[in-house]
């Protein structure tokens, strides 16, 4: 087992390979749209709690299909269970894509922000007293 830093990938193929090969996807700080990439490919994301986030980070529940731990010094236990367990995280990365696949693909997402603009311009007909 290694531990692969690679920096910003911006070619999906090549970012693509690291997820094939990969047990979980490890972002101690960031819980951005990595998380819904690495769902989609079956990879379960290790992140703290706190993590900034775009609310990509509520897709993750933790020990189900992902890892939210606390403090900076859990991460040690966690990336140490990762290598005595893998199979744990297979099972996670398992339920990461089940996930995925039943709530967060493109077209479900893109059906959630429609509904969002219908909603707003209700709202907005509503307060001007239009039907």
């Amino acid at each position: 087992m290694k531990i692969v830093l690679t920096g910003a990938i911006f070619d999906d193929a090549a970012l693509g390979r690291y997820f094939a090969a990969a047990i979980a996807c490890v972002s101690p700080k960031q819980a951005g749209l990595t998380v819904l990439k690495s769902m989609g490919c079956g990879v379960p994301y290790i992140t703290r709690r706190d993590a900034i986030t775009g609310g990509e980070l509520f897709n993750i529940e933790h020990g189900v299909n992902g890892v939210l731990y606390e403090r900076p010094e859990e991460l040690k236990n966690v990336i140490l269970d990762l290598t005595e367990h893998p199979e744990t995280y297979m099972l996670y990365g398992s339920r990461a894509r089940a996930y995925y696949e039943a709530n967060r693909r493109p077209e479900q997402m893109a059906q959630g922000f429609f509904q969002a603009v219908q909603y707003a311009l209700s709202q907005l007909k509503n307060r001007r007293g239009e039907s």
